[in-house]
């Protein structure tokens, strides 16, 4: 492994500049020293919950127009007793007749003056079972339906799990713009593994066979632990270390020793994360893991 300071790109300390000021050393308007404005999480809410109260009351509005429009294209119905039944199939005024269940009759009239006009009877006397026979004779096309399920509580849950879908994404939502991760927009966000100080941590002792690359690496920790010693003296820390080596030979254990020997956060990442389809979202993840490292500053920025 070689350590070249004139290639340092990988290894980064954030100590250089008090928080709150930008690169200039003048005081952030916003305070967090990146330049960019907080994110506005209770904005976001707000327009969601407006976007959905105008769903709702477009999806009412839109059932209200419906059942308006088909309740006028809807042909007349009379309501018959089943006496006045009885006297209308007697007469040949009867054209269609639907038996629904034991219970209820509807059809269509045969009479010109009627037109399409349909007729529904309610309450069937039990137990005649002359009705077929009297429909038959009297030419009347008739027919068995089984009676429908009128649950009320299936009803109401047809009509509320819609809006308990809605409000559950609404609320999923919510949640992920809550912990800062903006929803369905965090595709430009970083998603580096973050190893912070208070979790059991890698150390020196946990490396072999590189005794010479520890040697070198153990001037940064001493960087990262105590930078006031050198910035006495005008020294700079160094910005990153270039570790070469084939795959397995310990590249990614040795700069997580040398977090744990500093006791800082230490961020992991994949290069490859940074490529993507989409153009600006590759910068736009390198961006925000420098903003996350510059706010756990002094902290170590680990890509593979």
């Amino acid at each position: 492994m070689n350590y070249k300071p004139e290639n340092m790109h990988w290894l980064q300390n954030m100590n250089n500049r008090p928080r709150g000021t930008d690169p200039n050393g003048r005081p952030s308007p916003n305070g967090n020293g990146n330049g960019q404005k907080p994110p506005q999480g209770g904005s976001m809410l707000n327009r969601w919950l407006l976007a959905l109260v105008i769903v709702m009351l477009g999806f009412y509005a839109y059932n209200w127009f419906t059942s308006t429009s088909s309740s006028s294209n809807t042909p007349q119905r009379d309501e018959l007793s089943y006496t006045q039944f009885y006297t209308q199939v007697k007469e040949h005024n009867i054209k269609t007749a639907t038996l629904i269940g034991q219970t209820d009759i509807q059809g269509q009239f045969v009479t010109s003056q009627n037109g399409d006009a349909t007729y529904h009877v309610y309450q069937l006397p039990n137990g005649d079972t002359n009705l077929p026979t009297l429909l038959q004779q009297n030419g009347v096309q008739f027919s068995y339906q089984p009676p429908a399920d009128n649950s009320w509580w299936l009803n109401l849950l047809i009509a509320l799990v819609p809006w308990i879908l809605v409000i559950a994404f609404f609320l999923w939502i919510s949640r992920r713009a809550s912990q800062g991760q903006q929803g369905i927009f965090s595709f430009g966000k970083s998603k580096a593994k973050v190893i912070l100080e208070d979790r059991p941590s890698t150390t020196f002792a946990d490396v072999a066979g590189v005794d010479e690359s520890k040697y070198e690496l153990q001037e940064v920790v001493e960087f990262l632990k105590t930078p006031q010693k050198f910035q006495r003296l005008g020294g700079k820390i160094p910005r990153g270390v270039l570790l070469v080596g084939p795959p397995g030979t310990g590249k990614t254990l040795l700069a997580r020793a040398v977090a744990g020997e500093a006791g800082v956060p230490f961020f992991s990442m994949s290069g490859s994360e940074f490529v993507e389809v989409l153009v600006g979202v590759g910068a736009s993840r390198v961006r925000d893991l420098f903003d996350q490292a510059k706010k756990a500053s002094p902290s170590i920025i680990f890509i593979d």
